[in-house]
């Protein structure tokens, strides 16, 4: 009786794999046919009324993604994952359109938030990390802070006061260095860091003038002021030179 309740579970499991639709994707997630260059595949598991979870895998075969779906869209709640199986973000979506709070993690540690995305109607209003004392700062938000004049002032500020390191000219050294700072709720330029590096003499003077920079309009969400971050990509060409 176990060996016939065995086979009868077998080819239930069998008969089930059979009507799972498989999918192939290339690396844009354009549908692929299994001979093509395929980045990732999955199987979508629907019901009578065409809606299921979807399960996705890169090409190498660790786990991509779990999708609630309805007709090919996604509609519910979805995980995504890093290759090394750490979570990489979940939220929700009505008919393929994210809404709500978006949670999204480090890379090589589940238990650490990196940033917090906000939707609605289909659209990111605010993104935030939580700091350690509890409080936000913002990373997009509805208007987004401003140099007092606009960017084309804030780039005529910084042609008129980087002054092109003398060193780095005589050895001809030039680069783009991308600079993020804080914009305060009060419009001060705090906490300046390079997160892309050109060369220490023209990362140290990219730093100098962002830090002299005057106040700026800050950053609001729903009429409120709020932290913000911004980023900011410098060029040092030898014609720079002053």
């Amino acid at each position: 009786m176990r060996n016939i309740l065995l086979i009868v579970l077998l080819v239930w499991s069998i008969s089930l794999i059979g009507q799972l639709d498989t999918v192939f994707f290339d690396k844009d997630w354009n549908r692929a046919n299994r001979q093509d260059s395929v980045a990732f595949y999955g199987f979508k598991d629907y019901d009578e009324r065409q809606q299921g979870l979807a399960t996705y895998y890169y090409s190498t075969g660790e786990l991509h993604s779990y999708q609630n779906e309805k007709e090919n869209l996604k509609h519910g709640e979805c995980r995504w994952f890093y290759k090394n199986g750490f979570p990489r973000s979940v939220g929700e979506y009505i008919e393929d359109e994210p809404v709500g709070t978006f949670t999204f993690y480090e890379e090589n540690d589940s238990a650490v938030v990196d940033y917090i995305g906000e939707y609605k109607n289909g659209k990111e209003i605010c993104s935030y990390s939580v700091l350690s004392d509890g409080s936000r700062l913002y990373h997009t938000v509805e208007v987004n802070p401003e140099f007092k004049g606009g960017t084309k002032k804030m780039y005529d500020y910084l042609g008129e006061n980087i002054r092109y390191p003398q060193k780095a000219w005589q050895q001809n050294i030039s680069g783009k260095v991308f600079i993020q700072f804080t914009v305060t709720k009060k419009g001060d330029v705090v906490d300046v860091k390079v997160i892309k590096s050109a060369h220490k003499l023209l990362d140290d003077e990219a730093i100098r003038v962002i830090e002299s920079m005057p106040k700026w309009k800050p950053g609001k969400l729903d009429g409120e002021k709020v932290d913000c971050q911004y980023i900011i990509p410098i060029n040092f060409t030898i014609g720079n030179k002053k």
